[in-house]
């Protein structure tokens, strides 16, 4: 049967299947994909820190900071590579997309763990120490149709170790 199917596909005009409405998409995994918001952010991004030290060698602990009264946020640091512009946008900035698809010891690498903090809040806030300089971003929810804006606010010259920092 799979040889007769794909005779037929091979002898017609097939086409692929495509996304129509990249706002219910986005909705549908950012929004819905996570029972437990909390615990899959930490998780998500936890794993992420681990797997980019572990991919590069570095056996420095990453950070994570709880949220208190006095600093009501979560922050998780890892000290990794850092990723340049070009890179946040290809790699971060693009649901779906995973530079560990194709490794087998890394977690995940599927594209969504980086977007995680969008199933609890409508913005938060990224930092990319990267080769000598700071880059700040902040991601926000399009209010009219749900879709992720990614925006640089600010680059300047750091003497910080490389890495990312996420501030939820």
């Amino acid at each position: 049967k799979e040889d007769k199917n794909k005779d037929i596909i091979e002898n017609n005009n097939s086409s692929e299947m495509s996304v129509n409405n990249n706002s219910v998409v986005f909705q549908l995994i950012l929004d819905k994909l996570y029972r437990n918001p909390i615990d899959s952010i930490v998780r998500e991004l936890s794993c992420n820190a681990i797997d980019i030290q572990k991919l590069n060698d570095i056996n420095t602990r990453f950070f994570i900071q709880e949220p208190s009264v006095e600093y009501p946020s979560f922050i998780i640091r890892d000290f990794g590579t850092g990723l340049s512009p070009n890179q946040v946008e290809k790699e971060l900035n693009t649901l779906l997309f995973s530079t560990k698809t194709d490794c087998s010891v890394s977690s995940g690498g599927y594209g969504v763990g980086s977007k995680s903090p969008f199933s609890l809040v409508e913005t938060y806030n990224m930092t990319s120490f990267f080769l000598g300089t700071k880059y700040d971003y902040v991601w926000t929810l399009n209010k009219q149709n749900s879709t992720p804006i990614l925006t640089l606010v600010s680059e300047e010259p750091t003497t910080e170790p490389n890495g990312l920092l996420i501030d939820i």
